[in-house]
């Protein structure tokens, strides 16, 4: 309940910096381009409540929806989108873009879900496949420091795209 509850101050905070951005008259806000690297869902209602606020107040944002991280990050440097929701991790370590993570708006949760009659412990997944979020992001981050801090190797590393795809995946086991 405490993650819910930071969850949803940083939210807040969020929408309060969006609403705030800009508190001249509609004809001077200006325009905001959003690229948001996820499906719209529940995990979302407040980035997205956030941005309605801030066309309340005037600012004309244009939310364009991909369904991966990257491709928000893309559109950043690509000049399509002003502001990327997501987490472009792989773009800055990896092609060394410049851009930076100027507000963190949830933090990560961690569920590692294994089958319980195979997998009692840490060592069991070694050399095993497992699957997370996508490539480079927070989700594979601690997933692979998990591996080193218990000392195992995993096999191959699928990656699952869209908070509602794992959301489906874990309630169908």
């Amino acid at each position: 309940m405490a993650s819910m509850t930071r969850r949803a101050v940083l939210a807040t905070a969020f929408a309060a910096a969006l609403a705030c951005a800009s508190p001249l008259s509609a004809a001077n806000a200006g325009d905001m381009r959003i690229a948001f690297g996820d499906l719209p869902g529940i995990e979302s209602i407040q980035t997205l409540a956030a941005i309605e606020r801030a066309k309340e107040r005037g600012v004309n944002v244009e939310l364009i929806v991909l369904n991966d991280e990257d491709l928000a990050a893309q559109a950043i440097v690509g000049g399509q989108a002003d502001v990327g929701i997501g987490a472009p991790y792989t773009l800055i370590q990896k092609v060394g873009v410049p851009i930076r993570i100027f507000a963190q708006i949830s933090t990560l949760r961690f569920f590692p879900v294994v089958n319980s009659e195979f997998y009692k412990e840490w060592k069991d997944l070694d050399g095993q496949e497992v699957a997370v979020q996508a490539r480079g992001s927070g989700t594979e981050a601690v997933m692979l420091l998990m591996a080193k801090n218990h000392g195992i190797k995993l096999g191959n590393i699928s990656y699952v795209p869209g908070s509602e795809v794992r959301r489906n995946a874990l309630l169908q086991g």
